[in-house]
């Protein structure tokens, strides 16, 4: 099985000969999803109708049909920066949730716009790393995931891939947002983004009084598993009729390449964000 990266190289390669590839992922997988998919046409039917743009809509379906017949080229990406589309930007002093910090390059973004950064890592390896990015650019960096409540779980410890998992081999915590806010103290919560490793619907259920309350921006990604496609914009609707949603697919940044690796692409100026099936994110406001 090929990484994103190198099924990208692959892909140009044969397009510039004219070739259309076929494969960047295991086609087997393709066919299952291509079974889940077709089971549940009414509820792909209904997300893609509740969003709020053709692009919206044609990145929805061009996500599907990419998927379920494993071709990068029928992917629609957006040339917006991730988290930040047009029209969902935070203003100076907002509070901003950032589920997923893995060394805190969102928090660091989000912090220089003049937003108030709370930013929670499962990994200890990865909440070690973005500890002098927190300090340096004043955020505050949680080793904590983000869930449905508070306890003790285990997971499998994979640099930006970190997963919970019954049998993974470390331990960790985990807290639901709407217990965090109450712990500190928060009187608002502006901007929500999540990109934890398929446990962005259990954290939506952790942030629900929030969600209420508030109504937050919200930066959910919504690849990690096959029926975020449509659950994770239906749940969200379920407690605020009143969102609008938007969809962008986003290219890929591989922040698990080695210094040495980075150190090639930069030589040869080859680009550090190239097109994969993944960093599909649902906009929220």
């Amino acid at each position: 099985m090929l990484t994103d990266s190198w099924a990208n190289g692959f892909h140009n390669f044969f397009k510039k000969l004219g070739i259309k590839t076929v494969g960047f992922r295991d086609l087997n997988i393709a066919r299952m999803t291509y079974d889940v998919y077709f089971n549940r046409l009414q509820l792909l039917y209904d997300t893609y109708n509740s969003l709020n743009d053709d692009e919206s809509r044609k990145t929805y379906l061009s996500d599907i049909l990419g998927i379920v017949s494993a071709r990068l080229d029928l992917f629609r990406y957006t040339d917006s920066p991730q988290y930040m589309l047009a029209g969902y930007l935070p203003k100076k002093g907002d509070v901003f949730i950032d589920g997923g910090s893995f060394d805190g390059a969102t928090a660091v973004d989000f912090a220089a716009m003049g937003c108030n950064v709370y930013s929670f890592e499962l990994d200890a390896d990865n909440y070690e790393k973005g500890k002098s990015n927190a300090q340096k650019y004043n955020f505050q960096l949680e080793n904590y995931g983000l869930g449905e409540r508070k306890q003790t779980i285990h997971y499998e410890p994979a640099a930006t891939a970190s997963r919970i998992a019954a049998d993974g081999a470390k331990e960790a915590k985990i807290i639901d947002i709407d217990t965090y806010l109450r712990q500190k103290e928060l009187s608002q919560v502006d901007f929500i983004k999540m990109d934890i490793e398929g446990a962005e619907m259990s954290a939506l259920r952790g942030a629900a009084a929030t969600i209420l309350r508030y109504k937050p921006k919200l930066a959910i990604c919504t690849y990690h598993k096959l029926e975020d496609k449509w659950t994770i914009l239906s749940y969200i609707r379920s407690l605020r009729p009143d969102y609008q949603f938007d969809l962008r697919h986003h290219l890929t940044v591989d922040y698990g390449f080695t210094e040495e690796q980075n150190a090639i692409y930069e030589k040869y100026e080859l680009p550090m964000q190239y097109p994969a099936a993944g960093e599909e994110v649902l906009y929220a406001r």
